[in-house]
């Protein structure tokens, strides 16, 4: 008599990791973790494993799944994560005169945005995130102040254009040699710069700062972000410039960022290679 004997005991798992976080110098280190261990009532056929994002191990997260199997087909499953961080530190920035500061962490480095106190504002454009990777800050560790919106006095250095020196010299003459108002004027002070109000009076055309733009379009009276997957370093441009990773920007974002940056350098935030 023969008797067939089935094996419907499934693989035993006997160590799964729970999430883990390495910290590397480099940006594709050599990352080792400990890996998962199974057991079978005959033996184990073989044990597989997938990674998402596959690829070069770099700075992010990782999800990694081990599936052990025996000859009978039977499987066990175990999952967890890994981190890799930077183990760069990035200095701290100070906080803007009568405004606010909020860092935060992320995989690469630190990412800080600014905004000014009630009944304050800046006295230029801030780029909408300053980003800090490999120790160094992006665009700068210079942010600007706040200054009150009732002040009398703005001071800025800034490029005046040909077309607008006849009108901004007379208003720098009437805003010095007399305590009168400037007249309200809706203007449009050309691509890549915006007029600058105080209490509703023009005092000059300034540039846009990096990570904003002002194109030639006439409906368009102040600079505005870049949008998400652009960038622009430089002041005064009336475009920005599409970030390498564009294409992957939706799919693979690592914080979220909805609009564009100061610096090519930033573009990493949004994933991709």
């Amino acid at each position: 008599m023969k008797v067939n004997v089935r094996d419907i005991s499934a693989p035993v798992i006997q160590r799964c990791p729970g999430s883990i976080s390495v910290i590397s110098n480099e940006e594709y280190g050599n990352i080792t973790w400990e890996e998962p261990l199974f057991s079978d009532n005959v033996r184990l056929h073989k044990v597989r494993m997938s990674r998402v994002p596959s690829g070069p191990i770099t700075w992010g997260t990782y999800r990694l799944t081990y599936i052990a199997s025996d000859a009978a087909g039977n499987k066990a499953e175990c999952s967890f994560s890994v981190t890799v961080r930077s183990s760069t530190r990035c200095n701290n920035i100070n906080r803007p005169l009568n405004g606010r500061l909020d860092c935060r962490h992320w995989l690469k480095g630190k990412y800080c945005e600014v905004s000014c106190n009630a009944g304050f504002t800046f006295d230029h454009t801030p780029a909408h995130v300053y980003v800090c990777t490999r120790g160094k800050w992006s665009p700068t560790n210079r942010l600007p102040n706040c200054l009150s919106q009732n002040s009398n006095l703005f001071t800025s250095s800034t490029t005046i254009r040909p077309t607008e020196t006849v009108l901004t010299h007379r208003s720098h003459q009437l805003f010095n040699e007399s305590s009168l108002a400037l007249p309200s004027i809706r203007k449009n002070c050309g691509p890549g710069s915006e007029a600058v109000h105080i209490n509703n009076r023009i005092v000059r055309c300034k540039l846009c700062e990096a990570g904003y733009y002002k194109p030639n379009v006439r409906a368009v009276l102040s600079c505005i972000p870049c949008p998400r997957g652009f960038y622009q370093e430089s002041r005064g441009m009336g475009y920005c410039e599409r970030c390498p990773n564009y294409e992957t920007v939706q799919t693979n974002s690592s914080i979220p960022i909805m609009r564009g940056f100061a610096s090519l350098a930033a573009c990493s935030m949004l994933g991709g290679t």
